[in-house]
């Protein structure tokens, strides 16, 4: 099954990144271990490389499928870094990489968020903390679309209404302060690292944790605190 979204986590995910989370404290720690075990598990996928520079155009993987084939090209292994940080309790994004370390264009690598500052992660460089010579934050919006628009999809309507087009390192930032639907599901699958979570039980947190109407910028940040504190409280019923 081809992975829906660029950002997606699924049970395989959760379970991986809960382990991190159990066994690492410090966010800093935390980072790195990630960092660490994607180095020694995630090869960089050089035949692809070869195919795309001959000028083909193969399917991009998610990060479900960059796991399963343990194998991924820049992109595609900062999509699973940022997906198993994310699912961590981490604040990481993906980097688009205007000039490389060594000078070359057209890379991807993760960033994540560590004592109020952002570093930049690269597992195809093998080096945490990587000094590239220019880079560009992105935001979920662009990843997104990116995503899509290389696997010759278009981006649902729903990921267009939620994801903010600024860069964040977190992803539930909404584009204004008008009410948008954020599910239980999404919040889940995109903040807590839960992909588990479908059907019956999304519908029970749905219920528990309710949208307050907001009128206000000030409302909506007030009843979206509110609303993904009760999600999280119902998911970690269950870790």
């Amino acid at each position: 099954m081809k992975d829906k979204t660029a950002l997606f986590v699924n049970a395989e995910i959760a379970v991986l990144a809960k382990r991190f989370y159990n066994d690492y404290f410090w966010h800093h720690t935390r980072a790195y271990a990630i960092f660490e075990w994607m180095t020694r598990n995630v090869r960089y996928d050089e035949e692809k490389l070869h195919r795309i520079e001959a000028g083909g155009n193969p399917p991009m993987r998610g990060p479900r499928e960059t796991l399963e084939e343990r194998k991924g090209v820049c992109i595609e292994q900062a999509y699973l870094y940022t997906s198993i940080a994310r699912a961590a309790n981490l604040e990481a994004g993906i980097v688009d990489v205007l000039k490389t370390r060594d000078g070359k264009r057209e890379h991807a690598c993760s960033s994540v968020k560590l004592w109020g500052d952002i570093y930049y992660v690269d597992p195809a460089y093998e080096t945490f903390a990587i000094k590239h010579r220019k880079v560009r934050r992105m935001s979920d919006l662009e990843v997104e679309e990116y995503f899509h628009t290389m696997n010759k999809r278009e981006l649902p309507p729903f990921l267009t209404k939620t994801l903010s087009d600024e860069p964040t390192p977190t992803g539930i930032i909404l584009k204004t302060w008008k009410r948008k639907l954020v599910t239980a599901a999404f919040v889940a699958t995109s903040l807590y690292g839960t992909g588990v979570y479908t059907g019956i039980k999304v519908k029970q947190i749905e219920q528990r944790c309710r949208w307050r109407e907001a009128q206000s910028a000030k409302d909506l940040e007030k009843s979206l605190e509110t609303y993904l504190e009760c999600v999280e409280r119902e998911i970690k019923k269950d870790f």
